[in-house]
């Protein structure tokens, strides 16, 4: 199969390309950088030049006409055994979501995702969302009134994606691709302190564990969908 993969300048984004490799698929990765398309192009991937955040530009980004002779679109979230699962046996258009099980907070997720970059939050006080919320919305609207180029250091996207419990349910992918987590939490964070900074950059949307969190069971941040 010939499969379309974002992410895959990342420590995850690299073991997807690694194993769908191996397994005869041909791989085009999406790369933001000529820097970033190094990566996937040393795990045996074609890079092709161009960003998600494209999408939302009026024109049509050139890259989107590569997906026109892909049989999949993966968007890297999780394990890369769920993925290559997800080609041979997921249902059409069906949306899975992968984790490793194990129940966790969000505080617990970050201190420890944190600590594998050097940074120690252990002993950092919690602010309560209410307190927060309102200053990000202001934040984000100066943003956009300036219209800054990266997003303001307190934002939006950053307290909902941290300051709200989520739970996610990996009922259908063990059930139609037989998805058994193999990887747990503390395996993740030492492969990703293993990781080159050099090569990896600092923490990005590709760079995430084998699980992330929820009130009651660890979420991924995205979910493999098949096309």
């Amino acid at each position: 199969m010939q499969v379309f993969l974002t992410g895959g300048s990342g420590f995850v984004g690299r073991q997807v390309i690694h194993r769908l490799r191996q397994q005869g698929h041909t791989v085009l990765a999406l790369a933001r950088s000529e820097v970033s398309a190094d990566t996937p192009a040393a795990a045996g991937a074609e890079p092709v030049r161009g960003d998600l955040g494209d999408l939302s530009t009026a024109a049509e980004p050139q890259w989107l006409t590569r997906l026109a002779d892909v049989d999949a679109v993966v968007h890297v979230a999780n394990l890369a055994d769920a993925i290559a699962l997800s080609l041979t046996r997921g249902r059409d258009r069906a949306v899975y979501y992968i984790t490793d099980g194990q129940p966790m907070t969000v505080r617990t997720f970050f201190t420890a995702l944190l600590d594998t970059q050097g940074v120690d939050v252990s002993g950092s006080r919690s602010v309560p969302s209410a307190v927060v919320a309102p200053v990000a919305g202001v934040m984000d609207a100066v943003a956009r009134l300036l219209r800054a180029r990266s997003a303001p250091p307190l934002n939006n996207w950053l307290i909902s994606a941290m300051a709200r419990d989520r739970l996610y349910d990996i009922t259908a992918a063990r059930r139609d691709l037989g998805y058994a987590p193999r990887v747990d939490f503390e395996s993740g964070l030492r492969g990703l302190a293993a990781s080159d900074p050099a090569q990896d950059g600092s923490i990005s949307g590709s760079t995430v564990l084998p699980c992330s969190y929820g009130q009651d069971q660890s979420a991924d941040a995205a979910s493999v969908r098949r096309v």
